[in-house]
């Protein structure tokens, strides 16, 4: 077996990595063999990664080890990340980022993350940050949430989005997706019929007020009776909705007004691999790519009015409309969504 001379040390400079699994290496006078359960070889980056508007890397960003479980952007051009345990003394599981990637040393969240019922050994994560109206809205099993050790939740907790503190926002609801709307957090509970409130058996769909997290009389008049709320959106005043159901149905678009909870439009039978609602932006809605889409990293393009399909952003960024007239999507200056 190789020996490693004495005094030996190595640094890494540089390296690739797969996306599974490696298995074995072999080497010859001019190349490397690697073999293993993966499908490319690309460039380590840093978790998370910070990248600029033409796709470069930007150096400098705070790693972590564990990988952060969730990210989200701050209207500054910060970020926020949750996971367990970060390891940066006297920050708690979510820590601020300025918009350059350096820990934001005024933001410290004193929230801690409770071990799951079934895995004592292994807090749970923290996921689906939001931010809104000053609020950064947390999803988790917390153990501590401030100077409150005594009262683990399962739920939301809302932090002031510059500080960390807890702003006395708590809501004990199951959240797959949440996104903030003037005066109030909209989550999303997950499978239709599922989840728990308080004892009893909640909408999928929930509204909390944004100060307090009290449960609000509001409901949608959901069209689907089975299924899983993926993603949520908001723009001015439509609630857009993505639904997963069962297999082999495809995944559906849904749009909801949202003062009264009824439904604008529906668009069902959508292909499996259009998986991801990225956005909504400037009168469309943007459905991306999921793992069944293989070859095809197009992004899906709708009418965020109708629901109609208006055509698909190539990886060239040009967008070709039903009648294949192709045309450059832009973003505008200052925006960062």
């Amino acid at each position: 077996m190789p020996t490693v001379p004495a005094g030996f040390a190595a640094t890494v400079v540089d390296c690739w990595r797969p996306d599974g699994s490696l298995a074995a290496v072999a080497c010859s006078p001019e190349r490397l063999y690697f073999g293993g359960d993966f499908t490319s070889l690309a460039p380590r980056l840093p978790v998370p990664v910070l990248l600029d508007a033409d796709g470069t890397v930007v150096a400098g960003m705070q790693e972590f080890n564990p990988v952060p479980t969730a990210v989200a952007a701050d209207a500054d051009g910060g970020f926020f990340v949750a996971g367990h345990p970060l390891g940066h003394g006297g920050y708690g599981d979510i820590v601020g980022l300025t918009p350059e990637g350096r820990l934001d040393p005024d933001f410290r969240a004193p929230v801690r993350s409770a071990a799951h019922p079934s895995l004592p050994h292994k807090p749970d994560t923290i996921t689906v940050p939001t931010v809104g109206d000053g609020v950064l809205y947390a999803f988790g099993r917390f153990a501590r949430i401030g100077d409150d050790l005594t009262t683990p939740l399962l739920g939301v907790v809302g932090l002031d989005r510059r500080t960390g503190r807890p702003t006395g926002f708590r809501a004990q609801a199951p959240a797959r997706e949440m996104v903030a709307v003037p005066g109030r957090l909209i989550a999303g509970g997950g499978v239709a019929g599922s989840g728990v409130l308080g004892g009893a058996q909640t909408p999928t769909l929930s509204a909390f007020d944004a100060r307090t997290g009290a449960l609000l009389d509001w409901t949608v008049a959901a069209s689907w009776t089975e299924g899983t709320v993926a993603k949520l959106a908001a723009d001015r005043s439509t609630l857009y909705v993505q639904v997963f159901h069962k297999w082999p149905t495809g995944p559906s678009c849904h749009a909801f007004d949202l003062e009264t909870g009824e439904e604008r439009w529906q668009t069902t039978g959508l292909a499996h691999r259009w998986a991801r609602l990225l956005a909504v932006h400037n009168g469309h809605l943007y459905l991306g790519p999921g793992e069944s889409a293989k070859g095809d990293p197009r992004i899906l393009v709708l009418d965020a009015a109708t629901g109609s399909l208006v055509g698909h952003v190539d990886v060239d960024g040009q967008c070709r409309d039903r009648c294949g007239a192709r045309y450059r999507i832009r973003r505008a200056p200052g925006d960062h969504r």
